[in-house]
């Protein structure tokens, strides 16, 4: 009986991946995006590895605020930001690497060839040619990839803008998130942003917070995070006096009440 033909490529699965404390953390809408790197990557020879783009174009495909979804699983340890691409942890503890499938194929091709002619299409490694991921490029033209990109930076933006306390002139924090994202990993960029938001709402005033934009375009995330004894300003000499002369106001205010 001729043995059954293969489905293709499979990323196998714990069956109890779901009660890891990561996963517990993530949230369903991360989740569903690390279970899309696992099977992206038993469909590539990456070594557990995923470009930025291929994120966002390949991976990401139809979700929204993959940005934002990339940074949460980083902040859990699940990805990790490596320039300008993320690798998935423990991706090697459990799926061999490329150099071993390599050296697997090619044994196996070697036995087969001497029983018969291999007329696989592989390379010098033994690894199939149409092993990595394809984008048609009749189907998917550069307008609609500048689209996507523009859109999963919108995204990206609207999830750290929403941790920002001071609303203020978003156009501009847009366009320079925009440009920032250039030189940072989105992910990453996304991940400083809502962890200085969260910052300075709990702890410096609307009034002495900086606009987002302000913030993006001097780097600030290089700084220190705000903390309420370094951020918050003195009160003036003046303001002590008026809050000194409003104190005497209200005692002799009581006083009078209490006769």
């Amino acid at each position: 009986m001729a043995r059954p033909k293969s489905n293709g490529p499979y990323a196998p699965l714990s069956a109890t991946y779901y009660r890891d404390d990561a996963i517990l953390a993530a949230g369903e809408q991360a989740e569903l995006l690390f279970v899309r790197c696992l099977a992206f990557l038993a469909d590539s020879a990456s070594d557990g590895y995923i470009t930025d783009r291929q994120m966002r174009l390949v991976v990401g495909m139809g979700m929204r605020n993959v940005s934002g979804r990339c940074a949460r699983l980083v902040e859990l340890g699940l990805l990790t930001c490596i320039d300008d691409a993320y690798l998935v942890r423990g991706w090697l503890k459990w799926n061999k690497s490329t150099d071993e499938i390599g050296k697997y194929l090619k044994r196996d091709r070697e036995r087969k060839s001497a029983v018969k002619g291999d007329n696989s299409a592989r390379n010098d490694d033994g690894i199939r040619t149409d092993s990595a991921p394809q984008i048609n490029t009749n189907q998917i033209t550069t307008h609609q990839i500048n689209t996507q990109t523009n859109n999963a930076l919108d995204d990206a933006f609207d999830d750290a803008y929403s941790h920002w306390p001071k609303k203020v002139e978003r156009k501009t924090a847009l366009e320079r998130f925009k440009v920032a994202a250039k030189h940072l990993p989105t992910p990453e960029l996304v991940a400083h942003i809502i962890q200085f938001g969260d910052a300075y709402a709990a702890t410096t005033t609307t009034q002495f917070t900086p606009a987002l934009g302000v913030w993006i375009g001097k780097e600030r995330w290089t700084d220190a995070l705000p903390s309420a004894n370094t951020t918050e300003r003195k009160q003036t000499r003046t303001e002590q006096n008026i809050d000194f002369v409003a104190q005497l106001a209200r005692e002799q205010q009581q006083r009078e009440i209490e006769r």
